[in-house]
């Protein structure tokens, strides 16, 4: 399936319409903060520790969100591609204005309410940006956004971690209850 992938994105990026696509990167340092300060705070409510960002990862999600956009691919997350050593989250939205990181991993982290903790070995596709975001031994990401004008304008958000999760055998360990006392009533 990855060199189904690889493939399909030297294709776009060799095509005559690959030139005429108008990139932008909106990968800034209020981005970044964002980007941090939200996955602490949600991987804080279930008692993971804090990651930081990793000089590599940025660049990796960096040339992910470019073959996204280059692409036109809105959905390149890692459950669809286990043999990368990274974890990646990625958001596609339409329009042209740069999205609030918090936004996105907000989306992300909504998916917790369709996560079976009781049966927490059972690997559900519907919550792996949850699962990812949350995952207790990533200690490292990378996020980037990049626009593009073609065929949809649109904003493609990638966050990459390391070491990645979404590991059926490794679930349990990784992906703990909220916190009782950061419980909403």
């Amino acid at each position: 399936m990855f060199l189904f992938y690889a493939l399909s994105v030297l294709c776009t990026l060799f095509s005559p319409f690959a030139a005429a696509i108008k990139t932008e990167d909106n990968t800034d340092l209020l981005f970044l903060s964002d980007c941090l300060w939200q996955h602490n705070y949600y991987r804080r409510l279930h008692s993971a520790p804090e990651v930081s960002f990793d000089v590599d990862l940025i660049r990796f999600a960096n040339e992910r969100a470019k073959a996204m956009a280059v692409g036109n691919i809105t959905d390149i997350d890692d459950q669809s591609h286990d043999d990368l050593k990274y974890g990646v989250n990625s958001a596609w939205n339409i329009g042209s204005e740069q999205v609030n990181c918090r936004s996105i991993v907000d989306l992300w982290y909504r998916e917790v309410k369709f996560f079976n903790f009781k049966k927490i070995l059972m690997k559900n596709r519907n919550t792996n940006h949850f699962t990812q975001l949350v995952w207790k031994s990533t200690d490292k990401i990378g996020c980037s956004q990049i626009y593009a004008d073609s065929p949809i304008p649109g904003v493609y958000t990638v966050c990459a971690y390391y070491p990645k999760g979404n590991i059926k055998s490794e679930m349990k360990k990784n992906v703990l209850r909220q916190k009782e006392n950061n419980r909403s009533s």
